[in-house]
């Protein structure tokens, strides 16, 4: 789990150049020339070997005087089948004729030779480490990252609200009430949390259509004002454990039903309610598949699908992507850390007796 969020920040500081380098390196690094006495940001394009010169120790070309690659030296032996050598020959380096070059691009902006292209020796170049924090200023520049933000938290309320709501009033019926079927219709419910939510993508999106919802925030809203079932019996499960002589001394003091449910049985609920606020909150964060299916506005998009717009048809900015993608996980980890000891005390206690 922890080195996919190294891999996304790590992405986040690199060059567009760098991400996919082979071998893939952790350490975003930043290639610089030598050029009037002054190291300059570039980009490596192509590299050429050495160009070596070795005599011949052995076979009849013995003796013979060659120009080879660096690459066809190696180990006190040289391999050149396009100059008849196809088997590796003794040989003895005699000297460098010509250094390893590379050819690089100038990146800094501030050069005049800024986009040219050279070939430059190999010793002229140096690499460090260069962490590309403007791909931040320059992802959160690129798209409506506060208008998205705020859409997105807009709905993360009023689901967090219409979830935590509609399943804790059902889980109170199903866990403290007594009424015909109520076994039965739990029975029902729970059924329900065998259908792939796939299978109801559109029988939802026709409705809504019929409603003329389309393109509103009511598609990604509306469902939590009626209970999650998933929710529901991890809170009846929870209220469960609450003693029943709470609530009859309750009762007994002239508290209403609704009373006992807000003021005694909540309050004491929080561990299970925080969990589901947590769950609700990442699933509507990162929701991606809602918002594509009902949005059409850019104005109204969230932050999963204003992340989309970086993905071109032929190209993609990746970098821009994990440096946005990296701010947009931030808040899920900060509310993780920040509630979980809500989030494991409400996992642990839910079903067990008190």
């Amino acid at each position: 789990m922890i080195v996919p969020f190294l891999w996304l920040v790590s992405s986040s500081l690199k060059k567009p150049s760098e991400i996919f380098r082979q071998p893939p390196d952790l350490v975003p690094w930043l290639d610089e020339v030598l050029l009037e006495g002054t190291f300059v940001e570039c980009e490596r394009k192509a590299g050429f070997d050495a160009e070596l010169e070795v005599r011949l120790d052995e076979g009849e070309r013995h003796g013979e005087l060659l120009k080879v690659h660096s690459g066809q030296f190696q180990g006190g032996r040289v391999t050149a089948p396009e100059r008849g050598l196809v088997t590796a020959t003794a040989a003895t380096l005699l000297r460098e004729v010509q250094p390893e070059r590379i050819e690089v691009e100038i990146l800094d902006e501030e050069n005049p030779r800024h986009g040219n292209r050279m070939v430059v020796a190999a010793t002229d170049l140096r690499r460090r480490v260069g962490l590309q924090w403007r791909n931040y200023a320059t992802a959160l520049g690129s798209f409506q990252f506060l208008r998205y933000t705020l859409n997105t938290l807009l709905l993360v309320l009023l689901n967090v609200l219409g979830v935590l709501l509609s399943s804790a009033l059902a889980a109170y019926g199903f866990a403290k009430l007594r009424f015909p079927g109520r076994e039965v219709l739990f029975l029902v419910l729970l059924s329900t949390m065998m259908l792939p939510g796939i299978v109801l993508l559109i029988p939802h999106f026709q409705m809504f259509k019929w409603l003329d919802l389309l393109d509103t925030y009511w598609p990604l809203t509306l469902p939590a004002f009626f209970g999650v079932p998933f929710y529901i019996f991890l809170l009846r499960q929870f209220f469960r454990t609450i003693p029943n002589d709470l609530s009859d001394a309750a009762r007994i003091d002239g508290c209403s039903e609704f009373g006992i449910f807000w003021r005694v049985v909540l309050p004491l609920s929080k561990p299970a309610l925080a969990t589901i606020a947590i769950f609700t909150f990442m699933g509507v964060w990162n929701d991606l598949m809602g918002p594509l299916i009902y949005l059409f506005d850019m104005e109204k998009f969230t932050l999963a699908l204003g992340l989309s717009t970086f993905k071109g048809e032929y190209s993609t900015k990746w970098h821009l992507l994990m440096a946005s993608s990296a701010v947009m996980v931030v808040p899920v980890i900060v509310l993780f850390f920040t509630c979980q000891r809500f989030f494991i005390r409400g996992i642990t206690m839910t079903g067990m007796k008190g």
